[in-house]
């Protein structure tokens, strides 16, 4: 099986295997963008664009052709193939991997605690943070890919935050609305739940002994 983490930077490893080495940042990018559109064939002229988008239709496609075949030797031991490569578009087959990024989705639309506390415990930072491809399509892909992604995280955090005021988890709700307010520094409800007096309402923290 193969496991890619996406969110908070990049990592590729086979299970029980071990970290996959893709040489190049590209070559990630690649990777990373597949997986993110399970089982939707991709055109290579397309991904040509996305991460070549400054180099001549030739360059591009040559580039693109290395990485592909750099590809095919990393994931050489994923049983079945990862990728169905044709010659005029690749497929990444959403049910030979885990995708941490695909994962999160799934369970940030969810309504029940168990879900929202897998999305939380699953973004661990922005898409793809680091990655460092420098091309500008794949630079405003990535962009709108992040906030996305963030806006989904806050909206499960919100979820759960609510629920741990209403069920009285404390303990927990403060590291909630903590992390609620390193994605939105400005989200009224994670503030209000901070503010709580410890010893008005109902207390986050213990009061503090009288002297």
């Amino acid at each position: 099986m193969l496991e890619l983490s996406l969110l908070g930077g990049f990592e590729a490893r086979l299970a029980p295997g071990g970290t996959i080495d893709l040489p190049t940042r590209k070559t990630r990018a690649l990777l990373a963008y597949l997986a993110l559109h399970p089982d939707r064939p991709q055109s290579r002229e397309s991904l040509a664009t996305l991460l070549w988008s400054e180099r001549g239709d030739r360059q591009a496609n040559n580039s693109l052709s290395q990485a592909v075949t750099a590809l095919r030797k990393a994931l050489a031991g994923a049983v079945p193939p990862a990728l169905a490569i044709e010659a005029d578009s690749m497929t990444f087959a959403g049910a030979t991997a885990e995708v941490d990024a695909v994962a999160f989705e799934r369970f940030a639309a969810g309504t029940e605690a168990a879900d929202l506390e897998r999305a939380e415990a699953l973004y661990r930072g922005d898409l793809l943070a680091g990655i460092g491809v420098r091309d500008p399509v794949f630079e405003d892909w990535l962009g709108g890919e992040q906030a996305r992604l963030r806006a989904l995280a806050v909206g499960a955090l919100t979820k759960l935050l609510a629920y741990r005021t209403d069920q009285g988890q404390d303990d927990r709700l403060v590291a909630t609305a903590q992390r609620l307010l390193q994605l939105d520094p400005l989200h009224e409800a994670a503030h209000r739940a901070l503010m709580r007096g410890p010893c008005g309402g109902r207390a986050i923290w213990p009061c503090a002994p009288t002297i």
